[in-house]
């Protein structure tokens, strides 16, 4: 399964060593590329091109603005030009780092699934 992990450097709780730890257990798993993230827009327009590309899961791992970018780009009705991503997923950059009501949007399970 090809990945994408979409990192943005700036996030406050976001260190090097936090992202190389995650890209390491993601990688033992998937074939992942990783992207930090160097501009406003720059998470969608990578989430965007991983589409276009038929990655099979995008990650975003920052703070709000970052999936929101991420979910965004993915979330495209499935006959635009981009299509939608086969799958997204956040890891976010601090326990605390996503507003509460992200995980109120439609979709979204309150419980997450493991295993």
């Amino acid at each position: 399964m090809r990945a994408v992990l979409v990192v943005n450097p700036q996030a406050t709780s976001t260190t090097a060593a936090g992202r190389d730890v995650i890209a390491h257990a993601l990688a033992s798993e998937l074939k992942l590329d990783v992207v930090e993230t160097q501009y406003w827009g720059h998470a969608s327009a990578t989430a965007r091109a991983a589409v276009e590309d038929g990655v099979d899961l995008v990650i975003a791992h920052g703070g709000d603005g970052t999936v929101n970018e991420v979910v965004t780009a993915c979330s495209r009705p499935p006959n635009s030009a981009i299509g939608r991503c086969r799958r997204w997923a956040w890891y976010p950059a601090a326990r605390r780092t996503c507003s509460p009501e992200l995980s109120a949007c439609p979709g979204i399970p309150s419980r997450p699934r493991t295993g």
